[in-house]
Order: structure tokens, then C-alpha cells, then sequence
């Protein structure tokens, strides 16, 4: 199906598809098409896709749009009786706060911005500067580097840590490459589209694993506080 013009002036893009390999791999293409069919464009049955900035920016600081009700939202991609609450990463998904509209976002959003000012994280540099150079001095004895997994994933991992007060014995470099890699396979869920029966098994194994560490390092601190 190609694209159409709709009374309302609205463009239908049935034809985009985000999950298609070809798509994946080179989405140039496919974004630039999405571009000349306009700023805002139907892609299915209530839901809308656009690749216009100034639009964006007005979605996602006006007050007059909202997340909506994640479980009858993906319903137009798995069919009416799909239960997005009985998979665990979708229920994790549905309360994390980019998925909240205010009060709940509001309230959310200002514990993460109170930890992120400029002061705090201008604070950080000479701890962030020394985990990085330790990854390199890491590449440097080994001789080699694989960019992804043993630098770019590290470092914000390791700053995140630190700023939970995460202590190296708590999670040492197999631990965080096993985080890591449970944080990858669970992210899969944000994608709109409808996830294979084994990309859902494993985002919801993954999830139930990181739910597990978080909830014994609770644990932790409730009886020993920093």
C-alpha cells in the first residue's frame, strides 16, 4: 500500500515499516521518504509518525499532549486481546517515567533533573575522565578494542553506578556486562511494533534478572545504609 492523501490533509504512510531489516540496517532512505510525505503522517489507525523538529518539540513540551494508556496503545499492534500486563517488560515499561504523564512525570522528572544539574555533573568530570582512561589503559594491555562493548556501554554504565553508589564488589566488569547486556535485550520494548514471541520471552527473562539485582541491592542498602 503506498502512500495516500486522506480528506483531513493527512498522509497515509501504511508502507513505513521501523521493523523491516532493510530498514534497520539503512533507514536513510526510508526517513527521507517519511520527510517529503510530510510533517505529521498516518502510519496505522491512530498512530502518527513525524520527522518534522519543530513539530516534535511541540509534542514533547506541550502540555496538551499526553503518553496515554500504554496497554490499549499496543493494542493496535498485537490485536484487542493482547494483555501487555502480564509480560514483565511491558509492565516495567508502562511505569518508567518517560512513559508518565504529570502529576506522575512531574514528580519523577525532578528527582533525575535535581541529580543531573550542571554543577553536579560538571562535579563528576575528573571521576568520569578517570573511568574512561582506565578502559583505554584496559584496550592498550589487551591490544586491541571492540568500541561498543568495551568503551561506549562501559562508561555511561560505570557514571550511573557511581551516581547510585553502586560500589565496584557490588557489580564488578562481568556483572555490569551482564546488566548491560540485560538492559539491550529489555530496551526492544520500546520499539513500536510487534515484537517476536522470543524477543518478548527474553526482554521479559531480562527484566525479571535486572529486577532481581536491583531488588537484592535494596536489600543491601536497607540493612547497611551508605
Amino acid at each position: 500500500m503506498g502512500t495516500q492523501a486522506h480528506v483531513d490533509g493527512t498522509t497515509s504512510v501504511a508502507w513505513f515499516n521501523p521493523g523491516d531489516p532493510a530498514t534497520v540496517q539503512n533507514p536513510f532512505p526510508v526517513m527521507e521518504r517519511l520527510r517529503e510525505s510530510g510533517p505529521i503522517v498516518l502510519w496505522q489507525p491512530g498512530l502518527w509518525v513525524t520527522t518534522d523538529y519543530d513539530v516534535q518539540r511541540s509534542i514533547l513540551r506541550g502540555k496538551a499532549f499526553v503518553q496515554g494508556d500504554l496497554a490499549a496503545s499496543l493494542k493496535h499492534f498485537y490485536g484487542p486481546h493482547f494483555d501487555a500486563m502480564e509480560h514483565p517488560s511491558y509492565r516495567w515499561l508502562s511505569g518508567a517515567f518517560v512513559m508518565q504523564d504529570p502529576p506522575d512525570h512531574t514528580r519523577i522528572r525532578s528527582l533525575v533533573t535535581d541529580a543531573l544539574t550542571v554543577r553536579r555533573v560538571m562535579a563528576l568530570e575528573p571521576s568520569i575522565r578517570a573511568i574512561a582512561d582506565r578502559l583505554v589503559d584496559e584496550v592498550f594491555d589487551a591490544g586491541r578494542m571492540e568500541l561498543l562493548g568495551s568503551f561506549a556501554y562501559r562508561v555511561p554504565s560505570l557514571v550511573m553506578a557511581q551516581l547510585l553508589g553502586i560500589g565496584e564488589d557490588e557489580c564488578d566488569a562481568q556483572k555490569m556486562a551482564a546488566i548491560n547486556d540485560a538492559v539491550s535485550k529489555v530496551f526492544v520494548v520500546f520499539e513500536p511494533r510487534i515484537l517476536t514471541t522470543t524477543e518478548l520471552e527474553l526482554a521479559d527473562r531480562n527484566i525479571e534478572y535486572l529486577y532481581d539485582f536491583v531488588g537484592e541491592l535494596f536489600e543491601r542498602r536497607r540493612k547497611h545504609p551508605l
